[in-house]
C-alpha cells in the first residue's frame, strides 16, 4: 500500500485522476485518508477470480473513451497471470514483481530492485514497458534529492528498526547484547522502534528502563529524520534499505524473510550496508553484530566510504518516474 500511494501521489501531482481499487474493508482507510477516491470490492484479498467482474464493471464505469486511458496498477502477491489477462482488455495493465518467480501478462513491468540487473528481462517481455532497477524505487516525495549525510568521528546515535513485526524476538535479543556490552558502548544512545503490536513491547520497556541508553520509539509516521540524526542503523533487509540509501545513513541490515534476501544480498555485494544474516533460519547471532558494529564505531572513514556509495543509489525520485512512464504508455 506505501508504495502505491506514493506512486498515486506522483501521478496526482503530474495531474492524474487516481483511485484506489482495494479487497478489504481494513485496505481502505490509508488511501482515503490520503484522499483518493476508494471502491472496495468487499472481497478476500487471494479472491481474484470473483474480483473479475466487479472490477470489470468498475473500469468500465470510469467512462474511458478507450482501455488506454486506464492504467491499472496491480500490486499483489498472490495475483494469477489469468487476471491480469483479462485485465488487459479494459486497461494498460502494470504489475510491480520483485520476486521474478515467472513471466507476467502485462503491458508494464516494473522491478525496483537492485537485482533486476540478473534476469534477462528484456528477452522474457520482449513487448512490454519494463521499468527496471533502483532509479524507480516508488519512495515517499520526503526522500527525494536529501543532502549529503553528515558523518561524525564518534558513533553515537543507533537506530534500531524491526519492522511492522519481529516474529524472532530481535529486538529483545539485541538489547540483550546491548545490556552485555554496558561499559563498552555507555556513550552510544540507541533508539529501537517496534510495531505498535510487537509482543515484546513491555519486555523492550522494562529492559530499556534498566539500561539507561536505550530508548523505546512508538512507531512514526516516516523514518526520515531519525535516519538522518542516526550514525548507523541496524534493519531487516525490506525497503528500509533504500531509505538508508536515500539519506546516506550507513547500515547493518539483517533477513528476517525469504523475500528480503535479493535486497540484501544486492546491498551487501556492493558494500552498501554489512549483513547481519539470516536471522529468520540461521539464528541471531550476537558475536557478529558486535563485531560488525565495534567495527563501524571505530572507523569513520568506512562509514563515510558506506554513506557515499548509498546516496549514489537513489534520488528519492522513483515514484515521479514510475508515475511519468505509466501516464506516457500507449
Amino acid at each position: 500500500m506505501r508504495r502505491c500511494l506514493n506512486i498515486a501521489e506522483a501521478a496526482r501531482e503530474l495531474g492524474a485522476e487516481v483511485s484506489f481499487v482495494v479487497a478489504e474493508p481494513v485496505s481502505v482507510t490509508l488511501p482515503q485518508k490520503a484522499g483518493y477516491p476508494v471502491y472496495c470490492m468487499d472481497r478476500e484479498f487471494d479472491a481474484f477470480d470473483t474480483e473479475i467482474p466487479l472490477i470489470c464493471d468498475y473500469l468500465r464505469q470510469q467512462g474511458a473513451k478507450d482501455k488506454e486511458d486506464i492504467v491499472l496498477l496491480v500490486d499483489s502477491y498472490w495475483v494469477p497471470a489469468a487476471y491480469l489477462q483479462t485485465m488487459r482488455q479494459y486497461a494498460h495493465v502494470a504489475y510491480i514483481d520483485d520476486l521474478h518467480e515467472r513471466i507476467w501478462p502485462v503491458d508494464t513491468l516494473i522491478c525496483y530492485g537492485g537485482y533486476a540487473a540478473d534476469h534477462e528481462y528484456a528477452k522474457e517481455y520482449p513487448e512490454a514497458q519494463l521499468l527496471l532497477g533502483e532509479s524507480y524505487m516508488p519512495m515517499n516525495r520526503i526522500y527525494r534529492n536529501l543532502p549529503n549525510h553528515t558523518i561524525r568521528e564518534q558513533l553515537r546515535e543507533v537506530l534500531v528498526v524491526s519492522g511492522g513485526t519481529d516474529p524472532v524476538h530481535f529486538l529483545p535479543q539485541f538489547l540483550e547484547l546491548v545490556a552485555e556490552q554496558k561499559e563498552e558502548w555507555r556513550e552510544i544512545r540507541f533508539t529501537l522502534i517496534a510495531g505498535a503490536l510487537d509482543p515484546d513491547l513491555p519486555q523492550l520497556r522494562q529492559m530499556a528502563e534498566t539500561l539507561g541508553n536505550v530508548t523505546i520509539s512508538d512507531p512514526l509516521p516516516n523514518l526520515k529524520e531519525v535516519l538522518q540524526n542516526s550514525d548507523l542503523t541496524i534493519t531487516a533487509a525490506g525497503t528500509t534499505l533504500y531509505e538508508l540509501a536515500a539519506t546516506g545513513t550507513p547500515g547493518i541490515c539483517y533477513v528476517l524473510a525469504d523475500n528480503q534476501i535479493p535486497n540484501a544480498q544486492s546491498f551487501t555485494k556492493r558494500r552498501l550496508v554489512l549483513f547481519g544474516g539470516k536471522i529468520h533460519t540461521d539464528g541471531f547471532s550476537k558475536e557478529l553484530l558486535r563485531t560488525q558494529i565495534e567495527q563501524l564505531r571505530g572507523d569513520a572513514a568506512l562509514r563515510a566510504q558506506m554513506s557515499e556509495r548509498l546516496q549514489q543509489v537513489t534520488d528519492g525520485s522513483g515514484a515521479v518516474r514510475i508515475a511519468q512512464a505509466l501516464l506516457a504508455a500507449d
